[in-house]
């Protein structure tokens, strides 16, 4: 009866163990952007979108950003139609370590010329946000595939930053991103 008891317990302490660090053992580690596949949320059309985790703007027009189905895995990806236009996508900020490692990847599909960056912020509030307290990084340009193609990046933190986001470009054509990891 009494090793009855102990094992009962130990298998419960295992079984709360796992569940406690199930996102770290079973998928290495935690993204840190929100919904990286766009699969929860409703549809996005025209100039501005924000749900979610992911923020659109067209930034030159005619340039519209949507969901759509095409996606590389699951049903949803992230779609910037810009013939002539421009536009990006980024994601909800997120806190990072300073003189870290950060790792990207982004599926991306499409034609015309796309960019992935990372915003690095000393400090960030929704409500002010100050120009002096960020800069930017182009890690990566190039010109999209007509397949799905991954597109990954090595960044290191600076010293200074405690925030970030990533934002994902499209000029010149239409391009679909999708599964995209930052760790």
């Amino acid at each position: 009866m009494k090793n009855s008891f102990f094992l009962i317990h130990l298998i419960v302490l295992v079984i709360v163990f796992m569940f406690s660090f199930s996102d770290r053992i079973f998928s290495g580690e935690k993204n840190l952007v929100a919904n990286p596949s766009f699969e929860t949320g409703g549809k996005a059309v025209g100039q501005e979108y924000n749900q979610n985790g992911w923020t659109y703007f067209a930034i030159e027009e005619p340039a519209e950003g949507k969901i759509v189905g095409n996606a590389k895995d699951g049903k949803s990806c992230f779609e910037i139609r810009t013939q002539k236009g421009r536009g990006f996508l980024h994601s909800d900020v997120f806190p990072v370590e300073a003189s870290s490692d950060l790792t990207i990847s982004v599926w991306t599909k499409g034609n015309g010329k796309a960019a992935v960056e990372v915003l690095w912020w000393k400090e960030y509030n929704d409500d002010i946000v100050n120009e002096s307290e960020h800069h930017r990084d182009v890690l990566k340009e190039f010109d999209a595939a007509g397949k799905w193609k991954q597109i990954n990046i090595s960044a290191k933190v600076p010293k200074d930053a405690k925030f970030a986001y990533i934002r994902l470009t499209a000029k010149g054509g239409n391009i679909c991103f999708d599964n995209i990891i930052v760790k």
